[in-house]
């Protein structure tokens, strides 16, 4: 409710696009909400599947989208696509990922990881990812992680943000917020 109220004092009541990182209540709890208030013109979402294993938050997304008669698709290592004038690259989830193979931190290294490049500025979303897809990331890619902003992984918990990470992102500002553990 705080977001809707937020983005309509903004003169916003419509999205284009909505990205659900994962399927962890902190990340899609509030999409109901956003869908009886705003229209949503295209949901990206990674591609575990619990939404057919019967994991509650997922399957409400997923029925939600679809009542609503919105788009979703998963979006995985490799894809890329345009936004307006952004370019928009995924480094994470790769297409073999398994999202049961770690237990808690599975669903979270799992998350949709994205850089959006605008111009000569970049930002890195990176949802939920633990230190071993940072590690990864970093092993793979390099300095094309290098962005202007990033949006902390995992809320900047400890499970995240390894030294590593910050060294080869190398963000002039990181955000983020931390909930109750």
């Amino acid at each position: 409710a705080h977001i809707v109220d937020y983005l309509q004092r903004l003169g916003i009541d419509e999205l284009d696009y909505f990205v659900a990182t994962h399927f962890h209540s902190d990340h899609i709890g509030g999409i109901d909400t956003i869908l009886k208030y705003m229209k949503i013109g295209q949901v990206y979402r990674n591609g575990a599947d619990h939404y057919n294993n019967g994991d509650a938050w997922a399957s409400n997304l997923v029925r939600s989208l679809d009542e609503y008669g919105i788009p979703h698709e998963p979006l995985w290592e490799g894809d890329e696509f345009m936004l307006g004038e952004a370019k928009v690259k995924v480094y994470n989830p790769p297409k073999d990922y398994d999202f049961t193979s770690k237990k808690g931190s599975a669903e979270n290294s799992g998350s949709v990881a994205f850089k959006v490049t605008y111009g000569d500025s970049s930002f890195f979303l990176g949802g939920d990812i633990f230190l071993d897809a940072e590690e990864r990331l970093v092993e793979k890619y390099g300095d094309e992680m290098q962005t202007d902003v990033v949006k902390m992984n995992h809320h900047g918990y400890v499970y995240s943000e390894g030294p590593e990470w910050i060294k080869t992102v190398d963000a002039k500002i990181a955000c983020g917020h931390m909930s109750s553990v």
